[in-house]
């Protein structure tokens, strides 16, 4: 490992002093000093990556990494010191054999809208001169309406259009009739319901606050109308489509890494509308960029180029707007327009006399075609219309355009676009680009050398329709599957009542099996267990046949581990764990635990389903469910998280809230000895559990504004909801007020004695420069909440989250939380013996002496009111002796032992893993409580972190044993191992 480190450094200076040479050659323009977004090689581990460079040429890096851009893509956003060179920073990145791909993070601007003369009427879609122009001077739409409006394809898909600009005006009512939400998302639970990545995206998603808070620009809003401003309602603008769906993206700060975030979202949304045949997802055909950099070039944003074949693959067709200057994109550069894709349409401004304005891009190249931009009418912010301009108006046209294209009566588009995505965005550009009108004005100076019409588009769509008689079926899908049975079914686009054939066969063999019918489903019998099939069906013509694409299905039987674990809380001591069932199961064993417990509790079930009881309120747990098959087999799934109820902190419905934490956030807040750092969380920020118990006596929190860069004023306040009715509204449970910058807000409070007991929610919320509202989600600032319980002075709580800070072979030293001032009553046994010892603690620590060395105890604590009553006893916890008083590392040559899975069943496979200084033979024992030997492992020479198969025997009864490890030089190690 260190000759290959030196081999990399070495190849590293030689690189560094090659491109150093040419690091100035070409201009990077408008990059973030000290940022990179990297692509890392598939299974390399970016950690490893930040490491190697934390030196270049003797200097200190710092490089750090920032976030993960497109997780689904390995991309990476690193930072790293401004003094490092950046160039010399980005080549050593671009060297390092873990990166494929390495490039600075460019800032992104809009393209402006020039000033441009007001005008009343949408001349763009019939030109009559009413606005000075020229008459005819627009797309047709007069005609292309006449074929289609918009909305819906031929066979019933929802059409959708991505905008990524700088968010929309919410309310406005000629957009919000025609704005796309996500169905399959529960807005404002913490849930990332349609597990696609992004929590709580029901109106879209924000790239800079990471949530849905699309609220914006007029820009965004103006761009929005043009493409689908609802239409034939009496009201305001229309689109060029009157009904379509417009999913908004809000791009964030303004920074290349965000824009691929932004692209990553229509990008997910498609593939799972392709890959579930339209039952998840959305048909996402089109987005819209009205922004970029000038004189950016390719060459230095790979990752954003490349993102356009991506989404063109999966069915995507993007346009993109030319800088709003009077420069050949071609030589000048351009981000996104000079991008070298065949899914990119580059767009320059034409005006109302169908001429390019002196102030627009071009490029034979890069630049497709025009449209009319300059002086377009639109929507703008506050339910208003307004004259907008530049490219940034001409790109939405064409944008709008892709759309309607779908919405035309050829369901044979629709299907190519279903069965082969690729090709249909393909089609759509040809339709554009082949169909424009001549335009003396762009002719010879963009690559089409015309102007966008958008009835010729829409005509040869229809036109070029590929006639329905015979095409290949499409969309297979297989239900009802058993470990020898399925049923599958197809999609076929028909006028008449046709034959099919299905055709199916184990995976590489080579005779088919054959059924034929006018049915499009059919049920494949005699199947074996557990086997991968491949499926064709053909449509027999009149004259032809036509065959669908090749299908693989797999039958039921395998034993594979359970997924699809939840947790769902039913009271404050019980929750519903279900799973998904699996057909070879012949019975589930269910472990679960608070997260940082060392044993874990068990049940067990048949069904794919259970109630557990006897959980503590309001505390995170954890479980995985090991199941045993048919065949005998133990396999074990995944860990899942879940929290127990915390009672009317989650039980009611509270207001959502949330921020902007572009450039301030909540960095930490103290209250009654609780201290919570929490950083900058995207604007919203939930404590899992339970944050602290407040008597009904007087307290002093404390909460610190953080900054991204320079402080500024922050209005901070707090709330609890005392009277727990699911606000923030009454009388006295404002708790804090404050305006602080470089500070910590403070204030005490006198908890009310009218207040219920129980569990209730705290609210902390910060804002720039004004006091935040409890309910607002527009904030520059955070918001975070916390559960809290509210006790009598004199209550009693039970004792929770019992934890060991010392373990000898006949002690453990405990400790736990409740009150203070309290008496204890602790109760403890061997987790073998049913009989109970004793014992009295009056502080929150304790120290169980004379135990058995080796053993597992069952340990539970009561709290003795002042009363004379005594608390129910908590949660069992499980602590365990150690085994050997040598049960250390000696002079630390063996280091980071982990057992693993400890407790173990039956005969599930068992491993251990360890580090080593130096290179020394390694002998493993296996001991018995009493000492005795079962076997002996010798491992031979070994050095750094190792991972060894433990041989045990398939035979060994259920119980405690020992594992120890011991080097040629004497150093040893034991460790515990739990066999149930």
């Amino acid at each position: 490992m260190k000759n290959t480190f030196s081999v990399y450094r070495l190849l590293l200076a030689i690189v560094l002093i090659i491109l150093h040479m040419s690091a100035t050659a070409q201009l990077d323009p408008n990059y973030i000093t000290g940022e990179a977004l990297v692509k890392v090689a598939p299974n390399a581990d970016i950690r490893h990556i930040v490491q190697d460079l934390q030196d270049l040429e003797h200097q200190a890096t710092d490089l750090a990494v920032a976030n993960a851009v497109v997780r689904s893509m390995r991309i990476w956003r690193l930072q790293f010191s401004e003094s490092i060179n950046h160039n010399a920073m980005l080549n050593a990145l671009k060297a390092h054999p873990a990166i494929e791909v390495a490039q600075s993070n460019h800032k992104i601007e809009f393209r402006n809208t020039p000033n441009d003369q007001q005008f009343n009427q949408q001349w763009q879609y019939i030109n009559t001169g009413q606005s000075g122009g020229t008459a005819g001077a627009d797309i047709d739409a007069d005609s292309a309406w006449d074929i289609a409006t918009g909305g819906l394809t031929a066979l019933g898909d929802t059409i959708v259009v991505c905008i990524i600009d700088g968010g929309i005006d919410v309310n406005h009512n000629d957009l919000t009739p025609n704005r796309w939400f996500n169905w399959a998302e529960i807005p404002n639970n913490n849930i990332d319901d349609d597990n696609n990545g992004f929590v709580d995206d029901y109106l879209g998603w924000s790239t800079g606050s990471n949530n849905d808070n699309i609220s914006g620009n007029s820009h965004g809003t103006a761009v929005a109308g043009i493409i689908g401003a609802k239409g034939d309602n009496g009201i305001g603008v229309t689109g060029i489509n009157w009904d379509v769906k417009m999913m908004i993206i809000k791009g964030g700060t303004g920074i290349e890494s965000e824009v691929l975030t932004a692209y990553s979202y229509p990008l997910e949304m498609r593939k799972r509308y392709n890959a579930t045949n339209g039952q998840e997802g959305a048909f996402v055909v089109a987005t819209n960029a009205s922004w970029g950099v000038d004189g950016g070039q390719p060459s230095n944003a790979p990752l954003w180029c490349a993102m356009y074949d991506t989404l063109g693959h999966y069915g995507i067709l993007n346009m993109g707007a030319g800088p709003n200057m009077n420069v050949d994109v071609d030589v000048f550069g351009d981000l996104p327009t000079a991008c070298p894709s065949e899914y990119l349409i580059g767009v320059t401004n034409m005006n109302h006399n169908d001429n390019k304005v002196t102030q627009a891009c071009y490029g034979t190249t890069h630049i497709d075609l025009g449209a009319f931009g300059e002086g377009t009418w639109t929507s703008t912010n506050n339910n208003g219309t307004a004259p907008f301009g530049g490219t940034s108006g001409a790109t939405p046209h064409v944008t709008g355009s892709v759309a309607l294209l779908y919405a035309s009566p050829c369901p044979s588009l629709v299907f190519i676009a279903k069965s082969n995505p690729k090709l249909s965005a393909e089609l759509a550009r040809d339709y554009i680009l082949n169909n424009v009108d001549p335009n003396t004005s762009i002719a010879n100076i963009t690559a089409t050398g015309g102007r966008l019409n958008l009835y010729q588009s829409l005509k040869n769509t229809v036109d070029s329709c590929i006639a329905i008689d015979c095409l290949p079926p499409f969309g297979l899908t297989h239900y009802n599957v058993t470990d020898s049975s399925m049923m599958v079914a197809w999609n076929a686009i028909t006028d008449t009542t046709r034959t099919f054939i299905l055709k199916y066969r184990e995976l590489g063999a080579t005779n088919w099996t054959t059924t034929t019918d006018t049915l499009q489903y059919a049920h494949l019998q005699g199947l074996t267990t557990c086997n991968t099939y491949e499926v064709i069906v053909e449509m027999i013509c009149d004259n032809d046949t036509s065959a669908s694409q090749l299908y693989l299905f797999e039958t039921e039987g395998c034993c594979t581990a359970p997924e699809g674990l939840i947790g769902t809380p039913q009271t404050d001591s019980s929750a519903w764990l279900s799973w998904d069932d699996e057909y070879a199961a012949q019975s589930y064993i269910i472990y679960y635990r608070p997260v940082g417990a060392s044993v874990w509790q068990t049940d067990t079930t048949t069904a794919d389903s259970i109630l557990i009881n006897n959980l503590m309120t309001c505390l995170s747990y954890e479980f995985q469910i090991e199941m045993l098959c048919d065949s005998g087999v133990v396999v074990l799934s995944d860990l899942e998280l879940f929290q127990s109820a915390c009672g009317n902190c989650t039980e009611l419905a509270y207001c959502p809230a949330r921020g902007d934490t572009q450039y301030e956030f909540i960095e930490s807040i103290s209250i009654n000895n609780f201290t919570n750092a929490t950083g900058n969380d995207g604007g919203y920020y939930w404590h899992d559990g339970l944050a602290t118990a407040l008597q009904k006596t007087t307290y002093t929190i404390s909460v610190t504004p953080g900054f991204v860069g320079t402080s500024f004023n922050e209005g901070i306040r707090a709330w609890i909801d005392f009277n727990q009715d699911g606000d923030f509204e009454d009388a006295n449970e404002m708790i804090l007020q404050n305006t602080v910058s470089a500070g910590t807000a403070t204030a005490s409070f006198a908890v009310p004695v009218s207040a219920p007991n129980g569990i209730t929610r705290m609210r902390v919320a910060m804002h720039y420069n004004q006091h935040p509202t409890s309910c607002r989600t527009d904030l520059f600032g955070e918001v975070e909440d916390y559960c809290i319980t509210i006790l009598d002075t004199s209550a009693c709580q039970i004792p929770f989250a019992i934890d060991t800070l010392a373990v000898s072979t006949t002690s453990l030293q405990l400790e736990w939380n409740a009150d203070s001032s309290m008496q204890y009553l602790i109760r403890y046994r061997p987790s073998t013996t049913p009989t109970w010892s004793y014992a009295n603690a009056n502080a929150l620590l304790y120290t169980l002496t004379n135990l058995t060395a080796c053993t597992n105890y069952i340990i539970e604590i009561a709290n003795i009111c002042p009363n004379g009553d005594t608390t129910v006893f908590s949660m069992p916890a499980h602590f365990s002796t150690s085994c050997l008083q040598s049960s250390r590392r000696i002079n630390d040559a063996i280091t980071n032992v982990q057992l693993f899975p400890n407790p173990s069943r039956g005969a599930a496979a068992l491993y251990l893993a360890f580090a080593l200084s130096d290179a020394q033979d390694i002998t493993i024992t296996l001991l018995n409580t009493n000492g005795q030997i079962i076997s002996t492992q010798a491992i031979g020479k070994r050095v750094g972190r190792q991972q060894i198969a433990l041989d045990v025997p398939s035979d060994l009864p259920s119980g405690i044993y020992i594992i120890q490890l011991r080097t040629a030089k004497g150093d040893s190690y034991a460790t515990r191992w739990l066999k149930y």
